[in-house]
């Protein structure tokens, strides 16, 4: 359907920016390189994704008119963000092949994505078994980093009273990583990420804290902002290797 949505122009900037660090690289995967956004309820809500980490959020619009969903294609963001720049407002209007994004100086005009978006609410977890609450945000990030000189698979182990130990094994040279994070965790368990896409999930964390809600080994992990409950981060798990 046709709709249309007026809301802060630095919130599309911040959607926009995001779908860059998560969406898809890969110019054959249009859909999944794209930002899908949806009018409903009165909120805008946006999601990006390359099926290894996901990211979405929702924000109240200033006005709206009509529910409707669309795929922004990733060659429209540069020219988004240009004329985002110095905006308050915006305007966008989504109609069944374009959208038109407005503001009081220009306006954008972009063909959409043919393709319908994954079912991306289907994968985030309603409920979790393990918490690990109060992560330094950079610290964790720094310690990822560290990691992954040795190894880009990050093995992560979780535990009351001691946190979280991080550690890599180095394949050329067969010496490893290990860090170690402090946290509050109610539960055990070792699993094991990309330091890659973690570090690049946690760089959209904007408060200096984090939690991390888990189930198990091979399911997929969110990541908490606290300074921002409108936003879900989401990253899959590697697999171990034996050791």
């Amino acid at each position: 359907g046709c709709g249309r949505a007026v809301m802060a122009a630095r919130l599309l900037a911040q959607m926009l920016i995001f779908s860059q660090r998560f969406g898809a690289s890969d110019p054959l995967r249009p859909v999944m390189a794209g930002m899908y956004i949806a009018f409903s309820g009165g909120s805008v809500e946006f999601c990006a994704t390359d099926s290894h980490q996901l990211m979405t959020g929702s924000w109240e619009a200033v006005e709206m008119g009509g529910d409707a969903s669309a795929i922004i294609p990733q060659t429209a963001f540069c020219p988004l963000l240009d004329i985002l720049k110095a905006a308050e407002s915006v305007n966008l209007r989504i109609g069944a092949q374009n959208a038109v994004v407005s503001t009081g100086n220009a306006s954008v005009n972009c063909r959409l994505v043919n393709g319908k978006y994954p079912a991306f609410r289907s994968v985030i977890p309603q409920s979790f078994g393990i918490r690990a609450t109060g992560i330094g945000t950079a610290a964790m990030a720094a310690s990822a980093e560290r990691c992954a000189l040795s190894n880009d698979t990050l093995r992560m182990n979780l535990a009351p009273g001691t946190g979280i130990v991080m550690s890599a094994s180095g394949l050329q040279t067969g010496r490893g990583s290990r860090e170690s994070v402090p946290c509050a965790a109610d539960g055990e368990l070792s699993i094991a990420f990309s330091a890659k896409r973690l570090v690049s999930a946690l760089s959209a964390v904007r408060g200096d804290t984090f939690d991390l809600l888990l189930n198990s080994a091979d399911k997929a992990a969110v990541i908490r902002d606290p300074e921002d409950d409108g936003v879900t981060i989401l990253i899959m798990p590697v697999r171990m290797n034996a050791e």
